[in-house]
């Protein structure tokens, strides 16, 4: 696997359905299939990612694109699933590298753009992530971005047409300010 860069070479940005045809051109791998197959295919056809766009030009939700800064390709997808504000100023991490990037810490500085953005610019108190057990490259992205364990949810969600236990991670934002100030904390 090679190393992650210092600098990584991304940026973030909000998906447009001018998009469309290189995202999901990005999902026509040989192996995509078999890559997201506990999970569910993200939107794989015009009509599935209209519906993507029209999901996350909503108030409850935000999406982002990782992309590569020299390049602009896209590399990977992060999502804020749910927000709720008042007094719970919190939001679920939905999240996934396309299968021909995995390996390059791509997704993991995605995730600190994204919670910077979530913490300074939404003003969110709370990042929270929902793993699979078995998700071990997923799980080694909540760690690197210093979010904290906090238990086993049996059954949460109906994965692929099962019901499945997922590890749950928080990041608040004290936390988050932290690392960011001390940022040799996070690996």
């Amino acid at each position: 696997m090679p190393k992650h860069p210092t600098t990584p070479p991304i940026y973030i940005r909000t998906p447009t359905l001018d998009d469309s045809a290189e995202f999901l051109a990005s999902l026509k791998s040989p192996n995509t299939r078999q890559f997201f197959r506990n999970v569910g295919m993200p939107p794989s056809n015009p009509a599935a990612y209209k519906k993507y766009i029209a999901r996350i030009s909503t108030d409850r939700h935000e999406g982002f694109f990782v992309c590569h800064k020299k390049t602009h390709q896209i590399l990977g997808v992060i999502n804020l699933n749910e927000i709720v504000r008042g007094v719970f100023q919190s939001t679920f991490l939905g999240y996934y590298i396309l299968p021909q990037h995995t390996g390059h810490g791509y997704l993991t500085q995605g995730l600190r753009l994204v919670a910077r953005r979530a913490f300074s610019q939404l003003k969110l108190h709370r990042l929270e992530a929902n793993i699979m057990p078995d998700n071990k490259p997923s799980l080694a992205v909540v760690k690197r971005c210093a979010f904290h364990y906090e238990g086993l949810a049996r059954r949460y969600l109906k994965m692929v047409g099962r019901w499945r236990d997922h590890k749950r991670f928080a990041l608040i934002r004290e936390d988050w300010l932290q690392h960011r100030c001390n940022p040799g904390k996070i690996a």
